[in-house]
C-alpha cells in the first residue's frame, strides 16, 4: 500500500471512530425527551432506508427468501434493536462516556464467547491476561460497592453491560453468516431490526403522544443519519479498501471518543475512576490483539474481532 493509501486508511478508521464515539452523545441527548425504543426505533427505520437506497444503487440485492429474511430479523434483533434501547435506558441513569467505556467490553465478551463456540479460536494466555485486564477496568469503572446498592446508576451500567454481551453474542453468530455482498448484508439488518423495533415503540411508547424537544429530535435525525448509516457505509469502506484486521483497531478510537464528546459538549465530569477504567480497557483489548497476531496474521473477521456499528 502507498503512503497515500495508509494515510487515507488512518483518516477514515478516525472518522469511523469519531462517529461510533459521537453516538453516545447524540442518545444522551436524545433520551432527554424521547424514550429508548424510540429512539432505536427511529435511528433503525433511517438507516434501514439510506442502505436500501444504496445497496439498490450498487446493483445489490436483498434476501429474497423466507429463510434469508429469518437470520437478519435474529441479527437486526440481538445485533441493533435490542442493545440499541438498552444503551439508550441506561444513559438515562449515566454518562454518555461512562457508556462509551463500558461498550468497549464487546471485544472482550467476544473473545470470551469465541473460545467456546468458534473453532480455532482457543483463549491462550495473552487473550487471558487481556481479558483480565479489561474487565479489571470494567470493575473499577462500576465499582464494586455498587453490587451492594442496586441504585439507578448501577442499573443503567449493568444495562449497558447487557448491550455489550448482545453486541458480542451477534459477533459470533455474524462471523458465520456472509450470504450477501456488504451494504445489503447492512440494509438487510438494519431492515430487520426496524420490523422489531418500530412496532414495540408504537406499542409501548406510542410516539404520537410524545413531545420531543428540538434539541432531542436534531440529536436523533443525527443518529440515523451519521452514526448509524454512515457509519455503516464508513465501515463497508474501510474493510474493503485496508480489510478486516485494520478495521477492528477502531475499538481502540470508540471509548475515547466517547468520553471526549461527552465532556466535551455535556461537560461531564472525568473523575479518576473513568481514566482508570479506560485506560485498563484499552490495554486489555491491545493485549487481546497481541494475543491474537493481528497485523502478523490478518486473518480474523472484524465481526469475530468484536467491531460493531453503534
Amino acid at each position: 500500500m502507498t503512503r497515500h493509501g495508509e494515510f487515507r486508511d488512518i483518516l477514515l478508521l478516525l472518522l469511523l471512530g469519531t462517529v461510533w464515539g459521537g453516538s453516545f452523545l447524540l442518545i444522551k441527548i436524545s433520551v432527554d425527551t424521547v424514550p429508548p425504543l424510540t429512539i432505536a426505533a427511529v435511528r433503525l427505520a433511517i438507516a434501514a432506508v439510506c442502505l436500501a437506497a444504496l445497496a439498490r444503487a450498487l446493483g445489490q440485492r436483498l434476501p429474497d427468501s423466507l429463510r434469508g429474511w429469518s437470520i437478519y430479523l435474529a441479527i437486526g434483533f440481538f445485533g441493533n434493536t435490542l442493545p440499541f434501547a438498552l444503551i439508550g435506558y441506561g444513559e438515562i441513569h449515566i454518562d454518555s462516556g461512562v457508556a462509551a467505556i463500558l461498550m468497549a467490553g464487546v471485544p472482550l465478551f467476544t473473545l470470551v464467547m469465541a473460545h467456546y463456540f468458534v473453532p480455532g479460536e482457543r483463549t491462550t494466555v495473552a487473550k487471558l491476561a487481556g481479558i483480565s485486564i479489561g474487565l479489571s477496568g470494567i470493575v473499577v469503572l462500576v465499582g464494586v460497592d455498587a453490587l451492594g446498592g442496586l441504585g439507578a446508576q448501577f442499573i443503567g451500567q449493568l444495562t449497558v453491560l447487557g448491550a455489550a454481551f448482545s453486541y458480542a453474542l451477534v459477533n459470533i453468530f455474524a462471523s458465520r453468516i456472509r450470504h450477501l455482498p456488504p451494504a445489503a448484508n447492512g440494509a438487510a439488518a438494519m431492515i430487520g431490526a426496524s420490523l422489531w423495533a418500530v412496532p414495540a415503540s408504537l406499542i409501548v411508547d406510542q410516539p404520537w403522544t410524545l413531545t420531543p424537544d428540538t434539541r432531542s429530535l436534531a440529536a436523533l435525525l443525527a443518529l440515523g443519519l451519521i452514526s448509524t448509516a454512515a457509519g455503516n457505509v464508513l465501515f463497508f469502506r474501510i474493510m474493503s479498501l485496508a480489510g478486516p484486521s485494520f478495521l477492528s483497531l477502531v475499538n481502540f478510537i470508540v471509548p475515547v471518543m466517547g468520553v471526549f464528546w461527552g465532556w466535551l459538549i455535556l461537560s461531564e465530569r472525568l473523575g479518576w475512576k473513568t481514566l482508570a477504567a479506560l485506560v485498563l480497557i484499552l490495554t486489555g483489548i491491545a493485549v487481546v490483539r497481541w494475543g491474537t497476531g493481528i497485523g502478523r496474521r490478518g486473518v480474523s473477521t472484524a465481526r469475530k474481532d468484536g467491531t460493531k456499528g453503534l
